[in-house]
């Protein structure tokens, strides 16, 4: 639980300027930063994080797996478009 209390330390960090330097969220730790969320009660933060992650990897996937970066790309399309944040996902 410590663990996880230090990990998550920086997750107001997020509603700043500059949240991209100083977050999991913004080292691409997103699997960290969406389990950090999901504790705090940040249900739309969290969905973000795991969007993210999905198009991370998708975006990792698409010259060897065409087909499994497809279904990540939509799945995370459908989760922005679920908190309002389609424009995000296009």
């Amino acid at each position: 639980m410590i663990l996880l209390q230090k990990q998550c330390k920086g997750l107001a960090a997020l509603r700043s300027e500059n949240h991209k330097e100083s977050s999991s969220f913004g080292k691409k730790n997103y699997e960290m930063a969406s389990m950090c969320f999901e504790k705090a009660g940040e249900d739309t933060w969290e969905k973000r994080a795991k969007t993210s992650g999905f198009g991370a990897a998708a975006d990792s996937l698409r010259g060897s797996n065409t087909q499994e970066a497809h279904v990540m790309f939509r799945e995370a399309a459908e989760i922005f478009d679920s908190i309002g944040r389609a424009d995000t996902a296009a």
